[in-house]
């Protein structure tokens, strides 16, 4: 979402140059591009750490680590030498990932473990709102998601309202210093961008349910598939709406 990456963007750097980071981490990074982002745009020698689950990617989608970036895969024995050695980050961001969070207050522990004392974590995710066609469409499609993946034996939970997320920073032991929710310019070649990408999972994850063995699953998820096609065809999907929150250990 290259409106989001923006607001990301401008955001994180705005902390770094704040709170005078020079170690940072991205938790839950993807294909690391928020910090290849970072890196361009400060110019600055920053110690940049991407933390995602690389060991389920194929090879060629895992970024790979430079002279200024290093990318640990959270199941390794690295990333739990630096969760026990701790201290480690001056900041660390965690974009759309607390709705992947299977256990969120131990995840949450982690992130407080990595980092240093009065370290700043920043986390940004999209808000569960239903006031319109096509923020419903995004909720019912990540609700048959997370469905469908408990059956496969992958939790995957539905997105947070900010005001649900607060208690688990709190629980956690941070101090939240901001939090806010955001309505972002989502021009219509990212809805529709984003509309066919949850048209294409919708398609894999048909395919997969006509490989099952349970044929009352196979039957059930069948007719869910078909009708969220239509739904996410007629209305869409927006992923304007988006809550930040801002804490420190």
């Amino acid at each position: 979402m290259p409106t989001t990456d923006v607001l990301l963007d401008r955001t994180v750097i705005g902390l770094i140059k704040r709170i005078g980071a020079r170690a940072v981490c991205d938790y839950g990074c993807g294909d690391g591009a928020l910090l290849q982002r970072i890196d361009r745009i400060t110019g600055q020698r920053l110690q940049l750490t991407g933390i995602d689950y690389f060991s389920s990617r194929k090879r060629g989608e895992r970024p790979q680590s430079t002279g200024t970036m290093r990318f640990i895969d959270r199941a390794s024995r690295e990333c739990r030498r630096l969760v026990g050695q701790g201290g480690v980050f001056d900041l660390i961001v965690s974009a759309f990932t607390l709705h992947h969070f299977r256990r969120p207050l131990e995840e949450l522990a982690v992130l407080v473990k990595l980092l240093k004392p009065r370290g700043t974590l920043f986390l940004a995710d999209l808000e569960f709102a239903n006031d319109s066609g096509d923020q419903a469409a995004k909720n019912l499609f990540s609700f048959l998601s997370e469905e469908f993946h408990a059956f496969q034996g992958a939790y995957h939970r539905h997105h947070y309202t900010r005001d649900e997320a607060l208690p688990l920073f709190a629980a956690a032991g941070l101090a939240v210093r901001s939090s806010r929710s955001i309505t972002v310019d989502f021009p219509e070649h990212e809805r529709k961008e984003e509309t066919g990408r949850a048209l294409r999972n919708l398609a894999r994850m048909r395919a997969a349910n006509a490989g099952t063995a349970n044929g009352h699953q196979r039957a059930y998820f069948d007719q869910r598939f078909a009708q969220m096609t239509k739904l996410v065809s007629r209305h869409g999907i927006d992923y304007s709406r988006l809550f930040t929150i801002t804490a420190t250990r």
